[in-house]
């Protein structure tokens, strides 16, 4: 077995690992409130706070496509503002959300920035400088941090003051090491085949400023939005920001799903919890979700503005809708998996069990809610025969999608879960001539990336439907069968999701064992 294949499944292992630690703690933190609870604190939220934590959270997005504008100018590859701030929002709407930020938002860094004559090897070059520039902010704001605020910050770590103090000193010393290493300086630094000039003072300066101002920025957006109870100091706030999102990066789970908001939650003590997520809630939706929604559609028109540029428009337009087409469709089918999760792990409305149990029997309302939630491992499944164009795999999905969206109406009359799944097929439908690849539906080789991500949503599903449902016993409620048990049918759907997983994950397992003694290489 070669070292990248090892190193690919022990980071997916781990992400797994910590995305469940991490939920682990966030229900001991948020034992003493429910679903609804959080839902209240949200609506009573004023609608210019969350405006204002919006466009603060644009402001940190331009901020960060300074990093790009720096590392462009000090490789003298110069590129437009105009075509690094549009690269640099796609690349981090993108990779905020699903991790792997070097892959992610690499590839579309290659793709904008290509068109002003940037190589593969460039781009490279500029991501490494903006995850310096990024480092040197959140060391300089986190060691403040330790500093300003040694007391507080011993008590909610666990750590003696002075070790947090002794810490705040080293990173202080760490980034002025850096300065004073660009500053004396007098050749680049060579590493193996490449020499690699050395920031310099003023430069440095910069970054640390850029970065200092994304952070800042992005941290406020939170900040306003913090409950009352959380009497905090903004400056001890950001170093706080910068330890959660930090965290949440080196985990590898996609966007830190969970674990920023353990950190932040376990971080500011004096906030009720409960409060504390919805805050957490609203700027994860301002953050991460709107310029993610907004992304596909930015980067459709910057294609179809360059196809036009091109002189066979009508052909170049084909191709850029053959080549979009698989990954906006697993994107989409990853959307309409997650919405059947959220309608099976979360209470319908009193309204809708009254109508189930005048018009349809119980075995069809029990039928349902276990077809639902195997419509969503599938459809999870397709999603990599999907990436590579397969015709079986897009039929499956909208037969899957169709099927979804009747089981959700079936099993609690919600209307909204399954309209999005019946969008999400139509949109599919229209990329019929793109999938026309052969094979199979479902993959013969599952990669480790896809099934972490599989163990993911049945892990966080398991635990929003412990949070949304409160189950006392999950092995007594999963007993009780009736219109208005609504725990146990969600308590038994989630029984089935993990051993499909198990089951999923014993196949993968085999498939290795076996290749292993073929002697080819796994």
């Amino acid at each position: 077995m070669n070292r990248k294949k090892v190193a690919t499944r022990l980071a997916a292992t781990l992400s797994v690992g910590i995305f469940a630690l991490a939920l682990w703690a966030l229900s001991r933190s948020l034992q003493e409130y429910r679903a609804a609870d959080i839902l209240g604190v949200i609506r009573s939220m004023p609608l210019t706070l969350i405006l204002a934590s919006v466009l603060l959270s644009l402001a940190s997005y331009v901020a960060l496509a300074g990093f790009d504008w720096l590392g462009s100018r000090y490789m003298k590859r110069p590129l437009s503002w105009r075509r690094i701030l549009f690269g640099s929002f796609l690349a981090h709407a993108i990779s905020h959300n699903t991790g792997f930020a070097a892959l992610t938002g690499g590839s579309i860094r290659y793709r904008i920035y290509s068109g002003a004559g940037l190589t593969l090897l460039d781009v490279g070059g500029l991501i490494a400088f903006a995850g310096l520039t990024f480092s040197l902010g959140a060391l300089a704001l986190s060691s403040q941090a330790m500093l300003t605020e040694p007391v507080f910050l011993a008590r909610v770590l666990g750590f003696p003051p002075f070790l947090v103090t002794l810490l705040g000193l080293l990173g202080l010393g760490l980034v002025g090491g850096y300065f004073i290493w660009g500053w004396l300086a007098e050749r680049p630094l060579q590493i193996w085949k490449w020499r690699i000039p050395v920031p310099g003072p003023k430069l440095g300066l910069a970054q640390l400023s850029m970065a200092v101002v994304d952070l800042v920025l992005a941290s406020a957006a939170l900040y306003i939005l913090l409950p009352a109870g959380a009497e905090i100091a903004f400056p001890t706030f950001v170093g706080i920001y910068v330890i959660a999102n930090v965290a949440g990066a080196v985990s590898h789970v996609p966007g830190g799903l969970g674990v920023f908001e353990t950190v932040v939650i376990l971080l500011v003590p004096e906030a009720s919890p409960g409060a504390l997520l919805a805050s957490l809630l609203v700027f994860r939706a301002g953050y991460n979700l709107l310029p993610l929604l907004a992304a596909p559609f930015l980067l459709a028109a910057y294609e179809v503005r360059e196809a036009k540029a091109r002189a066979n428009a009508v052909h170049s337009l084909r191709k850029v809708a053959e080549a979009m087409a698989p990954p906006l469709a697993s994107v989409l089918v990853l959307g309409a998996v997650l919405t059947l999760v959220l309608s099976l792990a979360t209470p319908s409305a009193r309204v809708s069990l009254n109508r189930l149990e005048a018009y349809l029997p119980l075995s069809l309302v029990e039928a349902a809610h276990l077809a639902a939630g195997i419509c969503a491992i599938l459809l999870l499944l397709l999603i990599q025969g999907l990436g590579q164009r397969k015709r079986a795999s897009w039929a499956v999905a909208l037969v899957l999608l169709a099927g979804g969206a009747l089981f959700i109406l079936v099993k609690g009359l919600t209307w909204s879960p399954a309209l999005v799944l019946l969008a999400i097929a139509g949109l599919l439908a229209c990329t019929a001539a793109v999938f026309d690849q052969p094979g199979p539906p479902l993959p013969r080789h599952m990669e480790m990336p896809w099934l972490a991500l599989l163990w993911l949503v049945v892990v966080g599903s398991m635990w929003l439907t412990d949070f949304a449902f409160r189950p006392r016993d999950w092995v007594a409620e999963m007993s009780i069968m009736s219109h208005r048990a609504e725990t146990g049918r969600a308590l038994r759907t989630q029984m089935l999701l993990l051993f499909l997983a198990s089951a999923v994950s014993l196949w993968r397992l085999s498939l290795t064992l076996g290749e292993g003694r073929d002697g080819r290489r796994v």
